[in-house]
């Protein structure tokens, strides 16, 4: 064990200790290479059939969906290698469709994990934002009633005002 000595009037340092700590710094300052993977265009590359498959939407509904949301995933330039609208939405279609981890989806999209999970939450705030065009909850008391005992006849369940379906 070596220690410095610092005084007022002198520095000594082990030469030994130096060297390693300069060791675990160099060490410590690479970084790993660029990963940058080719991009398959699953859009063109799937039948009907296998993309319905894969992202559990048909082309023209995943067409519509992106029609909506497109001008909130565009990235103002095409630097860096930017994941264009279409692969944004399939990456995050193909998260819901198959509830895997965002890892394995980054690697089946050809992205970083990282590039993956801010994919995700892009998509999914975009189409969570279209919720008003599409969620209708009745807004009268009639209604509110109305809607109540309509659940309540079919399935004896007592209170509710609305259901969702969901894409399983």
């Amino acid at each position: 064990f070596t220690t410095i000595c610092v005084s007022p009037t002198t520095v000594t340092f082990d030469r030994e200790l130096f060297r390693r700590i300069s060791l675990v710094n160099n060490e410590l300052d690479r970084r790993r290479p660029r990963w940058i993977k080719e991009r398959s265009e699953y859009f063109e590359n799937y039948d009907d059939l296998d993309f319905v498959t894969h992202f559990r939407l048909s082309k023209p509904s995943a067409l519509s969906v992106l029609d909506m949301i497109e001008n909130q995933l565009e990235f103002p330039t095409d630097r860096n290698q930017a994941v264009s609208p279409i692969n944004q939405l399939l990456l995050a279609l193909r998260y819901y469709a198959t509830g895997s981890d965002q890892l394995s989806v980054a690697d089946y999209t050809g992205v970083s994990k990282s590039t993956a999970s801010r994919i995700v939450h892009r998509v999914s705030c975009a189409i969570a934002n279209l919720r008003h065009q599409f969620i209708r909850l009745p807004q009268t008391a009639n209604l509110i009633l109305e809607n109540q005992l309509s659940f309540y006849r079919v399935a004896r369940f007592p209170k509710a005002i609305g259901a969702m379906a969901a894409h399983i």
